[in-house]
């Protein structure tokens, strides 16, 4: 979707840089606007997942199994996102 956390926000950020070298600010208007009003949205998902599984995290940790998959998962998510941004830097 083009926000900081996810790999959409390079190509994003590079589409923002050219519009405002390029002097297009209206459309770069509507593209921020655009974003901001999706930021909203994953804001009040991310929230209200959090203050629902809050009370439950001790019965997660109890299942240990779970807890390596979700980690596995998580490390690869994040070496999907670290890969990306280094060659991007190079």
């Amino acid at each position: 979707e083009g926000l900081p956390p996810f790999l959409g926000f390079i190509p994003k950020w590079f589409i923002i840089q050219e519009m405002i070298f390029s002097n297009y600010l209206y459309p770069l208007l509507v593209l921020l606007m655009c974003s901001l009003v999706t930021l909203y949205f994953y804001i009040r998902m991310s929230i209200s997942f959090l203050t629902l599984v809050f009370p439950f995290s001790g019965w997660v940790t109890k299942d240990y199994e779970g807890n390596k998959i979700m980690n596995m998962v998580m490390i690869m998510n994040f070496i999907g996102m670290l890969v990306p941004s280094i060659y991007m830097m190079y």
